[in-house]
């Protein structure tokens, strides 16, 4: 049985919401920017790690700095009025099963964001599959399903058909993590992640959160791999109770 992780997160909110938030203070990056200059652009990349022509659709553009000593890029989209909050990284190691301190903070970071409100809609969760070598079974029902492409050390199994593959509500890749990140042991990842398209726009409540991305993540990956999963619960129930 496969294990799956989760690596990321977005949700979307309110901004009104956000600003009642404890522990948070927001950073305006962009605002109504109309013919930025080139080092707009490239403060804007540097700082979120995106290219500033994929959010031209962003009427704003925010950094959620966390008490805890983390930031978070939150993106106002202009169609839906809502801001949408990225957590990248809560699975990044140290060392084999040991997470760095900037994972562990991210992750503990974003529970405390989502106890304090009332409702908020998932747009977008990575699952990370690792393990020292990837199944071949795997990957050949991969290929039959989806063209291949290598990026340098990644390899993305996109739709076959150039529409879909263009916008993919799915995004599926392997690459080395031990290389990535630096481990003395080898690892390879399995990543799935699933956009806004997956999900709702129901909103969700914090002690419901563990079951939806669970039963999503399982029904998607074993579709495509073949393989029964069991993806780990993104907060323990501990801290569910301790939130309260």
């Amino acid at each position: 049985m496969l294990r799956a992780i989760i690596d990321s997160m977005a949700f979307r909110t309110e901004l009104f919401v956000l600003d009642n938030v404890n522990g948070v203070i927001a950073e305006t990056l962009k605002h109504g920017l109309i013919n930025p200059t080139d080092e707009q652009k490239d403060h804007y990349r540097s700082v979120t790690g995106r290219n500033y022509n994929r959010v031209k659709r962003a009427s704003s553009v925010y950094l959620l700095h966390h008490e805890r000593g983390q930031t978070f890029t939150a993106i106002e989209w202009k169609k839906s009025g809502l801001v949408e909050v990225a957590v990248h990284g809560m699975q990044q190691y140290f060392d084999i099963g040991v997470l760095t301190d900037s994972a562990i903070q991210k992750k503990a970071a974003l529970f405390e964001i989502l106890a304090q409100l009332d409702g908020f809609m998932i747009s977008r969760v990575d699952y990370a599959i690792d393990m020292e070598k990837i199944p071949p079974r795997i990957i050949k029902r991969l290929s039959l399903k989806r063209h291949t492409k290598q990026v340098r050390t990644t390899t993305y199994y996109q739709p076959i058909k150039q529409k879909e593959r263009e916008n993919p509500r799915l995004k599926i890749m392997t690459y080395d993590k031990a290389l990535k990140d630096n481990l003395s042991v080898p690892m390879m990842r399995l990543e799935f992640a699933l956009k806004s398209k997956f999900w709702t726009n129901d909103r969700v409540v914090l002690d419901a959160i563990n079951e939806m991305i669970s039963t999503k993540g399982q029904t998607v990956i074993k579709r495509w791999t073949g393989e029964n999963v069991k993806v780990q619960e993104l907060f323990e129930k501990a801290s569910f109770s301790h939130a309260r």
